[in-house]
């Protein structure tokens, strides 16, 4: 699932546009109760339960120019409707808390009839739909508000949201509506159009104190290591029992008088295996996330060859360098998920790894660095206060509200 989400992203950013169906379907077309109209109603009732028990021409005057402009109201506002075909268009991909726009494209087939203060939402589908759209969970709300379209014209409408989690966020079904001229009857267009839209985690600044001897100079001295394997020579130093024979030098032996060996070093390891291994849901494991991304971009600034891996084992991204590596593995980190275990993933001989998780006292195994998003410099964010019972019923209600309207 993550490498075909990767996939598309990929080929996204080559398009320069996310995953959009770009032809949405004929929109279902219907009427809405809204507090305005209803109490517009009510009064003509009043007016016209007046009328007959009076018998007062004024009010059955005052009944019917009532009545004409409710039917004008919702004659106008529908035919604004008939002819409109709207098609979504977003960015690639979006960074969580940096704020990015949905835009909107508006064409009115209508010869004579324009379109005036038309409203674009998202909809969020329905509670029970197991394969809705997943959008809700990403974005507080997703409106925008055409004030325009003349008829045979184009407009654009732009929406405009900070995603407040990251993951793969699906788009569906978008409802235009208005209520022009007068606000007393609603009618809405329903238009269905797929989308997805990969939000990405931020990429902090991080201590670097990890990635120290990694990547910087290879080659130079002071940055090679001891070793019994390597390529590089490092030193000279006196025969201990032990040594093989192949690493006697035999002309300096020969020269000094006596016994010594060739010290190899070791370069510092040129890959590095980043492991995001949240344990839970929340501020702290989106911690790790982020103090994975923002290591990545520092590994990968010291020209390292990064990869990312899961917690589970699963290689999500191959040790690459280059400018587009950066974009891989936040499309990798993307869609981590938390997990209870960790299994390390199988990595090359003298590939550096580093594991990035909020647990404490785990053993990840040798040669392994584990680190603590607070070790990296990354913030914690504080959790959000639980609300009450009632004022969690009151939302649920004012959700199903608006989602039946």
């Amino acid at each position: 699932m993550h490498a075909a989400v990767r996939d598309s992203r990929q080929e996204a950013d080559s398009l320069g546009r996310g995953r959009d169906r770009r032809r949405s379907a004929t929109g279902r077309r219907r009427y809405h109760f809204h507090g305005p109209g209803v109490a517009y109603a009510a009064t003509l009732v009043v007016i016209m339960m007046g009328a007959i028990n009076g018998q007062n021409n004024v009010l059955f005057w005052l009944f019917g120019l009532g009545v004409a402009g409710l039917l004008i109201s919702g004659i106008l506002s529908g035919a604004a409707l008939m002819g409109l075909v709207v098609e979504r268009e977003m960015p690639a991909v979006g960074t969580r808390g940096e704020a990015l726009t949905v835009r909107y494209h508006v064409r009115n087939r209508n010869r004579i009839i324009p379109s005036f203060a038309m409203t674009i939402e998202e909809l969020p589908g329905g509670e029970n739909s197991a394969d809705g759209p997943t959008w809700r969970d990403h974005f507080p709300g997703m409106v925008a508000f055409a004030a325009h379209v003349p008829a045979r014209g184009e407009s654009t409408a732009e929406a405009t949201s900070a995603p407040s989690r990251r993951g793969l966020a699906t788009f569906r079904e978008f409802r235009v509506s208005t209520t022009f001229p007068f606000g007393l009857t609603k009618k809405s267009v329903t238009f269905r159009q797929e989308g997805e839209l990969l939000i990405r985690p931020r990429c902090v600044p991080v201590n670097e104190t990890v990635l120290q001897g990694r990547g910087e100079g290879q080659g130079q001295g002071r940055l090679m290591r001891r070793g019994r394997t390597g390529d590089e020579f490092f030193a000279l130093r006196e025969y201990v029992p032990g040594d093989g024979m192949r690493r006697v030098a035999w002309r300096s032996s020969a020269r000094l008088d006596r016994v010594v060996v060739r010290e190899m070093a070791s370069l510092p390891a040129r890959r590095v295996l980043i492991v995001a291994a949240p344990l839970r849901e929340g501020s702290e494991g989106e911690a790790c996330v982020e103090g994975a991304a923002g290591l990545a971009r520092a590994a990968l600034r010291r020209g390292l060859e990064v990869g990312i891996a899961a917690a589970d084992g699963r290689m999500l991204v191959a040790p690459r360098s280059g400018e587009r590596s950066l974009g891989r593995c936040l499309d990798a980190l993307a869609v981590v998920e938390p997990g209870e275990r960790l299994i390390m993933p199988a990595v090359q001989h003298g590939d550096s790894v580093v594991v990035v998780t909020e647990g404490e006292g785990r053993s990840v195994g040798a040669g392994v660095t584990s680190v603590r998003p607070r070790e990296l410099g990354v913030q914690v964010e504080p959790r959000p206060a639980e609300q009450s019972d009632t004022t969690g019923l009151i939302g649920r209600v004012i959700a199903r509200m608006r989602g039946a309207s």
